[in-house]
């Protein structure tokens, strides 16, 4: 029986390492001040590894570009909508135009930001 463990060990691990990082590798790459005053919603679907985390943050241009660059994004060409957030601080257009993703994340998973009127939207989810 002990070697059943082992795999379950390590996927509760390696889920835990990524819903505790992710978070804060966004912190991370937002500038201090974008931090502090930042709204952030953070939902697990109690079903592992369901979840869904969305970020808004008031930066320049500029300060999204460097965020972009630090989050590995590259801009999205595909015709999806952008993500919705089901919180009442949320005001990001469902329009994809200007929106940057990880193109790491396996299929059904998304991770995305996009600058619109003065602020940072970031959504990522996992299905």
């Amino acid at each position: 029986m002990k070697h059943a463990i082992i795999p379950i060990t390590a996927l509760v691990l390696s889920i835990g390492y990524y819903v505790l990082t992710k978070p804060m590798a966004v912190r991370m790459a937002l500038p201090v001040r974008a931090v502090l005053s930042m709204d952030e919603f953070y939902q697990d679907a109690s079903f592992l590894p369901d979840f869904i985390h969305c970020v808004r943050a008031e930066v320049t241009e500029a300060e999204f570009s460097t965020f972009a660059t630090r989050m590995k994004l590259v801009p999205y060409k595909g015709s999806d909508a952008f993500p919705r957030c089901d919180t009442n601080w949320w005001s990001a257009s469902g329009s994809a135009s200007g929106t940057f993703y990880d193109p790491t994340q396996r299929e059904g998973d998304a991770l995305m930001a996009k600058f619109e009127n003065g602020r940072l939207y970031y959504v990522a989810y996992a299905s």
